[in-house]
């Protein structure tokens, strides 16, 4: 099976938590039943960490080879800013050191918080968020750093890009000035209406817009005008 990458474990400098040595927070979301996005104790999933691969060099360990610096639940914050309830797993794991999943699923960033959204063998859908870490780029997605968007003007996140061009059927290719143009077109208008009620409680609300989009594209006489053809009329 490949090997997801999923960041590095950051330095210090890095690190946009408080933190007083460079480390490896795990948080498992499970994402169906009573505790759908509820954080529970990682420890009673292990075979969601146990498909985590940590790369140094040629040298390649699991998550059990590390020393855990700071288990789940009450805990003296161990710095300023640090919580007094720890929602997740510690190991003490070098700065720069790559991670990797051996599992199903894809990996993206949110507020510099590192996700993989996977599944365990009876098919149970998780989030894993990854703290302390460097996101790395999305796994045969764009990256981030390609996108400058109406969105990113707002306060949104560039992450919002990355998706909608997957949705609308990006290519692993680096996108060229059309795709970037129709992709901001797009948000554009998505912008207006991202916080209304998602139709689809299993999906998010530009989930839910874009796929409004497209069903709205296949109406005969909708008066919805492809954003294709607004680029080629330019």
């Amino acid at each position: 099976m490949d090997m997801l990458p999923a960041g590095v474990i950051a330095t210090l400098e890095q690190d946009r938590f408080p933190s007083t040595n460079p480390h490896f927070d795990v948080r498992v979301r499970p994402m169906y039943g009573d505790q759908k996005g509820q954080r529970i104790n990682p420890s009673l999933r292990p075979e969601l960490l146990e498909r985590f691969r940590f790369q140094t060099g040629d040298q390649v360990r699991k998550l059990s080879d590390f020393p855990v610096t700071s288990p789940y639940g009450p805990r003296t914050p161990p710095i300023a800013g640090a919580s007094s309830y720890h929602l997740g797993v510690d190991y003490g794991i070098p700065a720069g050191t790559k991670i990797n999943y051996m599992g199903p699923g894809s990996y993206f960033s949110e507020g510099g918080v590192g996700v993989i959204s996977t599944t365990d063998s009876q098919g149970r859908p998780y989030e894993l968020e990854l703290y302390h870490t460097v996101p790395g780029a999305k796994a045969g997605n764009y990256s981030n750093a390609m996108f400058n968007s109406p969105m990113n003007a707002m306060g949104g996140s560039s992450d919002n890009s990355v998706m909608l061009m997957n949705m609308m059927g990006g290519s692993k290719k680096a996108p060229s000035f059309k795709d970037m143009f129709m992709s901001n077109l797009l948000q554009g208008a998505i912008a207006d209406k991202i916080n209304q009620q998602s139709m689809d409680k299993q999906l998010s609300p530009i989930e839910s817009y874009i796929k409004g989009l497209k069903d709205q594209m296949k109406e005969p006489g909708s008066g919805f005008l492809d954003p294709t053809q607004m680029f080629l009329m330019q």
